[in-house]
């Protein structure tokens, strides 16, 4: 073997041995010709702290980070942020039980309207009493919120019951596209009213009176006020607790026989022995309950 042919391995070594050197080397180190000795220095150590920086990193601990990338909150934020998202789902699972009570109880309110009122009806809408007392409405005006798209179908006049039968009132001027005012039935401007009394279990055994409304009245001393008074007969069969019901044809189609209340006293007039005057108390007040179910009919329909 000639003695150049025993150096070609070790020149082919040495070729590979400066490639893989020239490829470890930087960028700016391989095209800049004016590089410091101490850059030139550092390069032989280079392919060995690189890796070596890696797994310190990787060995290393660093701080827990959250999802978001923030860093760790204390103990005392972490705390007061967990009550936080505590009291917001507490307060949203009271509202939503709140609302499944609204709806139950606007459920039973339409189960108890009778037949005839929805077939009567052009629309019924369960609403909700937002004030007790309007600025430079009539004494017992309440304002009642409806849901937007009700304007056009509410209109003046349309009743206002609670529990199915009872009959508390009107709506009283133009509704809004949020909210309507009701007039208490018992109001003085709400004018004479035709009803009939009568035992509870025995309707047909009714006598016919005219009511006249008191106003919304309340309480003196322990004695309540307000309502409604009749005078009839002192013959005609009446007893306290008998109930009153509409019977007016001036009233929608739905209001006939709703109740205005019962009678709660019996007093022989002075001026006229004769004749006696029956108190009569509506069940229940408007101010006193939370909501009241509209009933809206065709324009001009009412009792034949």
């Amino acid at each position: 073997m000639s003695r150049d042919t025993a150096r070609q391995p070790v020149a082919f070594a040495v070729v590979i041995v400066a490639t893989l050197a020239l490829a470890l080397l930087p960028f700016d180190l391989r095209f800049d010709r004016s590089v410091d000795l101490a850059r030139l220095a550092r390069i032989p150590l280079r392919p060995f702290t690189h890796p070596l920086n890696l797994l310190r990193g990787w060995l290393s601990s660093p701080p827990a980070l959250p999802v978001d990338g923030e860093p760790a909150l204390g103990p005392e934020e972490r705390i007061r942020r967990l009550s936080e998202e505590r009291d917001i789902a507490l307060r949203s699972e009271l509202a939503a039980r709140q609302r499944v009570r609204e709806l139950e109880e606007e459920i039973a309110q339409l189960q108890r309207l009778p037949a005839e009122v929805f077939r009567a009806a052009r629309a019924v809408l369960v609403a909700d009493i937002v004030r007790r007392a309007v600025s430079g409405a009539p004494d017992g005006v309440v304002e009642v919120r409806l849901r937007r798209g009700s304007r056009g179908i509410i209109e003046p006049g349309a009743i206002a019951v609670t529990g199915g039968v009872h009959l508390l009132g009107r709506v009283w001027g133009e509704p809004t596209d949020l909210s309507c005012l009701v007039l208490p039935v018992v109001h003085p401007s709400t004018g004479l009213i035709r009803a009939r009394v009568g035992p509870p279990d025995r309707p047909a055994d009714s006598l016919v009176v005219q009511l006249e409304p008191t106003g919304i009245g309340g309480f003196v001393g322990d004695a309540e006020t307000g309502g409604f008074v009749a005078d009839v007969d002192r013959l005609s069969v009446v007893a306290i607790g008998d109930l009153v019901r509409l019977d007016d044809r001036a009233w929608p189609l739905g209001a006939q026989q709703m109740i205005l209340g019962r009678v709660v006293s019996i007093e022989t007039r002075r001026d006229q022995p004769l004749r006696r005057t029956l108190v009569v108390r509506p069940e229940f007040r408007l101010t006193d309950v939370a909501g009241v179910t509209l009933v809206a009919e065709t324009i001009g329909e009412t009792a034949p």
